[in-house]
């Protein structure tokens, strides 16, 4: 559901939604608009300290044009560039960080942004 949600953004815009140029401004990419993983996902991490301080605060580093991301810095919304509020709940029920609460296939396929989406099929269609 992740790479779902990722490739629909990138259709949709045109350009990747976490374009980060290494697996450290990855992950930065991700906070900046996801905000931070959840507690227990970090807990469970076995490379957490190379991401993290032991307070659990991201390390926040330039990329290599001097970029700083910050942690939930920017919305769904204004990372899509659209006021489809839809959409954006679609993406962010496929894009959260517990896999837990993230969307499954049968709940996303229920969600209005599909199931408003498509139509029943006219008389002339059956």
């Amino acid at each position: 559901m992740w790479s779902l949600g990722c490739i629909l953004a990138e259709l949709f815009t045109g350009y990747p939604i976490f374009p980060g140029e290494n697996e450290v401004e990855q992950l930065a990419c991700h906070m900046e608009t996801l905000g931070l993983p959840p507690r227990s996902m970090l807990e469970a991490a076995t490379r957490c300290k190379m991401f993290f301080d032991s307070t659990g605060n991201p390390r926040i580093v330039p990329n290599s044009r001097g970029k700083r991301r910050r942690p939930a810095s920017r919305d769904l919304a204004t990372v899509l560039r659209t006021t489809d509020k839809l959409f954006v709940s679609f993406l962010a029920g496929c894009l959260d960080w517990d896999k837990g609460v993230r969307f499954t296939p049968e709940q996303a396929l229920a969600h209005p942004w599909l199931s408003e989406s498509v139509s029943a099929p006219s008389a002339s269609q059956v």
